[in-house]
């Protein structure tokens, strides 16, 4: 599937520790099929990718935020499981 330029430059901007606000030595990009995951210091950022699924339309930016009645998580949590494991257990705040 083909980025827009404006989600190629968001990815760019945030593989930089000087992006967030706070501590972040280092980023770590881990990618699912659904999100890509910036492992930033403490604190992980998920950003949806630009896909359509049976389960999720994620093909604009208004269909990418974050809806609160929705079976997605469960969904994606079971898609992800075998990716979820690469990424550190990190306290939700």
């Amino acid at each position: 599937m083909k980025r827009s330029y404006d989600d190629a430059d968001l990815m760019a901007a945030l593989q930089q520790p000087d992006a967030y606000p706070h501590l972040a030595p280092a980023v770590q990009v881990v990618e699912t099929h659904i999100s890509h995951v910036f492992l930033a210091g403490d604190y992980a950022y998920k950003v949806r990718k630009a896909v359509r699924f049976d389960y999720g339309d994620f093909s604009t930016a208004h269909r990418r935020l974050p809806q609160r009645s929705s079976a997605l998580p469960s969904a994606q949590a079971r898609m992800s499981r075998r990716r979820l494991e690469a990424i550190p257990r990190l306290e939700m705040r």
